[in-house]
């Protein structure tokens, strides 16, 4: 499921859901996990989190500090589109 089924009630610019959704799926990719895995929710709630506390960050301080506060590992992978 994409990340905006964990969005659907909040206000976020496209731009924002953008980065949102590079980050969220990045973290998919580099963990190998479906969005069909418990975890995949997780870090989606995680990364909407980590961007209510900084609204500008790009997609990948997204995925760094929604990994890291979740005791991820980032595995030094970030699909570059920032």
């Amino acid at each position: 499921m994409p990340i905006r089924k964990y969005i659907k009630e909040r206000s976020f610019s496209p731009d924002q859901i953008e980065r949102l959704s590079v980050a969220y799926e990045g973290a998919l990719a580099t963990l190998q996990i479906s969005r069909t895995d418990p975890l995949a929710e997780m870090i989606a709630k995680k990364i909407i989190e980590v961007s209510d506390a900084d609204r500008d960050c790009t997609s990948a301080i997204l995925f760094t500090r929604a990994l890291a506060e979740l005791g991820l590992p980032e595995r030094r992978y970030f699909p570059s589109s920032d």
